[in-house]
């Protein structure tokens, strides 16, 4: 898990550095750690995609992409995957794509909001004191 968070972390960085991005030689953006990182996180959701596949739903984010239908109707009957081709399903690309959306927004929004609610309680000591406060009082009722 260590090792997918990192590679994580270094691939939003690069997509962070938009001028990286669309002004660097192609041949140096596929060398850079931000792409090797996508690359490896690609790798391990199409390992995982493939465990569901095999193995059927196992409750998690990425099987409920995989195994979702537009009609709502489940493909997976007694945990064998349905080949009807009446199901229109998300392709695995698709499924990838929206797994990079998910890691963007679960983490720059949160860290952001935290980074400027410590500056904020930083610049603002009385709202930092009464935060504390009813962390405090809160504590001692449980």
């Amino acid at each position: 898990i260590e090792e997918f968070v990192l590679a994580a972390q270094n691939w939003m960085g690069g997509v962070a550095d938009y001028l990286f991005l669309f002004c660097a030689p192609r041949f140096i953006v596929k060398s850079s750690k931000a792409y090797q990182s996508k690359l490896y996180l690609t790798a391990m959701m199409q390992k995982k995609i493939d465990d569901l596949e095999q193995n059927g739903p196992d409750g998690s984010t990425l099987s409920s992409m995989f195994f979702a239908t537009e009609d709502g109707e489940s493909i997976v009957h007694n945990n064998i995957l349905s080949d009807s081709d009446q199901h229109k399903r998300l392709t695995r690309d698709q499924i990838i794509d929206n797994v990079f959306i998910l890691i963007i927004a679960g983490s720059e929004t949160s860290s952001n909001t935290l980074t400027n609610i410590m500056y904020m309680m930083g610049k603002n000591r009385s709202v930092w004191e009464a935060l504390v406060a009813e962390q405090n009082k809160i504590v001692a009722i449980h």
